[in-house]
């Protein structure tokens, strides 16, 4: 978080203190760039402190720790997380779902397995004893349903580690989605498990570095990520900035919506992904 993010977030602290007025806090996913966000954090700031009528803050934390202890202490009302995330604070209470944030109207979308375009590979099956890439450690996309899936194939059994299937030292635990591909495309590893938008989209990858890959298989359905609010944030304030929220979905906001979200926000939430996600993360022993 650089200069300016640190002094935003202190005065959000500031405002959020009994002797000023109510204030709300927005936390943005961590992989967002503060400084390529700045102006668009600054309209969606007016917007909301307009139409709600309180101060908001709207802040980049450093990780997705940051935003959990903050939803858990009420420094932070409300935060635009992952589903995995979600489900780790319901399980303790630290807050409740308020929206999805659709991606292509569509409230999941897969986890796949790269490899480069020239690999003879045919089958997931075929990376038995290779150097592989993980997005992270909590990544959804990128660690937690590819697992399951290696499971769910009887490649590992529950409770072993994917170095059981990939062999030691195999596996490497990058710091998002490009890092995993770059280590691809560099050759450093075999495979990536990855989102499928960031091979589909044009966000993350040029044209020359698509055409060096394929899509080896999917390893599931993820939910899209998702706007919780803590469950010390005032239910009052949380209602008027649902409805502003909602309101992103105009035409005349739809600009300022996906610079800040990406997709169209809508109240529902798919009860069955978060079943079988929930039951993926158990599994794996990160929600137990």
């Amino acid at each position: 978080m650089n200069r300016k993010a640190v002094a935003i977030f202190s005065i959000c602290l500031i405002l959020s203190s009994p002797t000023f007025l109510p204030a709300l806090t927005i936390a943005l996913k961590p992989d967002k760039n503060p400084d390529s966000l700045l102006v668009e954090r600054e309209k969606f700031q007016e917007f909301l402190s307009h139409r709600i009528n309180v101060p908001c803050c709207v802040v980049v934390p450093m990780s997705a720790s940051v935003i959990q202890t903050g939803l858990d202490t009420g420094t932070i009302d409300v935060a635009y997380v992952s589903s995995t995330d979600l489900l780790i604070l319901e399980k303790y209470n630290s807050a409740k779902f308020l929206a999805s944030v659709l991606a292509e109207g569509k409230d999941t979308y897969e986890s796949i397995w790269l490899v480069r375009a020239d690999d003879p590979a045919e089958t997931v099956a075929d990376l038995r004893g290779s150097r592989i890439a993980f997005a992270g450690r909590t990544s959804t996309s990128g660690y937690v349903l590819p697992m399951n899936d290696l499971y769910k194939r009887g490649f590992l059994k529950p409770g072993e580690e994917a170095e059981q299937f990939f062999g030691k030292g195999n596996v490497i635990f990058s710091s998002g989605y490009v890092g995993a591909v770059e280590l691809l495309l560099s050759g450093d590893v075999r495979a990536a498990a990855v989102s499928d938008y960031v091979y589909y989209k044009d966000k993350h990858l040029n044209t020359q570095q698509k055409n060096q890959l394929r899509v080896l298989s999917t390893a599931g359905l993820v939910p899209v990520h998702v706007i919780v609010a803590s469950q010390k944030a005032p239910e009052k304030i949380l209602r008027k900035f649902l409805e502003a929220l909602l309101e992103l979905n105009t035409p005349e906001r739809v600009s300022l919506r996906d610079e800040i979200f990406g997709g169209e926000i809508s109240i529902t939430r798919n009860e069955k992904a978060h079943l079988e996600l929930k039951q993926a993360l158990t599994v794996l022993k990160i929600l137990e």
